[in-house]
């Protein structure tokens, strides 16, 4: 076996992972075990910051934790390449053509994607890097559509107008702080997710209420985040029990 060195050496190492099918051998390895499928907010394509590798780094180590304890542990990891900053960068002018400047945008943010793939494939992480998902592609939107239909159907949904900062010029978001004009209100909801176990005690049908204006990221949701400095509590309401954070 020749010896390689340096960059040739990792190259090397992740062409054998690849060829090996580690992250789906690691999958597989109890073939008894429970299943332990890890869903997660979309990586930026944009900007990978280190806390986001820090995260992942950590969270990588408690994934093989689990595999090592009997679990089959499937990673599929996701990408989110809406970014605004990729179409500022492009400086588009006033009245220039929209499609042509969506999709120079995704053709940018999928060469981002490759690029941060390989970056957490390099780290060592983890994870079935050759099916990974891109929150722009047709399927996965076509996805989060239909799941956030189905939430509304069932009355999971709930609209509200909030404020919200929206550039009618650019037609995009705008972060607060880079707003000089007035508020626009724009459709959110409130969520009324049923809590399938763990609080029997309080009734049949249990709910947690949460509210969301980015309705588009739910179905990708890890879970409900309560503020630590508040208390949830839970309300009766005919026959439903609801749980909020007060």
């Amino acid at each position: 076996m020749v010896k390689v060195k340096g960059r040739r050496a990792e190259v090397e190492i992740l062409r054998f992972w690849r060829k090996a099918g580690l992250s789906s051998r690691l999958a597989r390895k109890t073939p008894g075990g429970v299943r332990y499928t890890v869903c997660e907010i979309p990586i930026p394509v944009h900007g990978l910051t280190q806390k986001t590798l820090r995260a992942k780094l950590v969270r990588d180590v408690y994934l093989r934790y689990r595999a090592m304890t009997g679990f089959n542990v499937l990673y599929l990891p996701c990408l989110n390449g809406f970014d605004p900053s990729l179409e500022e960068s492009l400086k588009p002018s006033e009245g220039s053509d929209r499609l042509s400047l969506r999709k120079e945008c995704r053709r940018r943010a999928e060469g981002l994607a490759d690029e941060v793939s390989a970056a957490l494939e390099w780290l060592g992480i983890l994870g079935d890097w050759g099916k990974r998902q891109l929150n722009f592609d047709s399927k996965y939107t076509l996805n989060a559509a239909e799941s956030i239909w189905l939430l509304f159907r069932k009355g999971g949904l709930k609209r509200k107008a909030r404020p919200f900062y929206w550039c009618f010029r650019c037609c995009r978001g705008s972060e607060p702080e880079r707003v000089g004009r007035k508020e626009i209100e724009s459709w959110s909801a409130y969520l009324k997710l049923p809590v399938l176990k763990g609080l029997e005690r309080l009734g049949v049908r249990v709910y947690l209420l949460t509210f969301s204006d980015h309705i588009r990221s739910l179905p990708t949701a890890v879970g409900v985040v309560f503020n630590p400095a508040s208390k949830p509590v839970a309300a009766l309401k005919g026959d439903e029990v609801y749980v909020l954070s007060s």
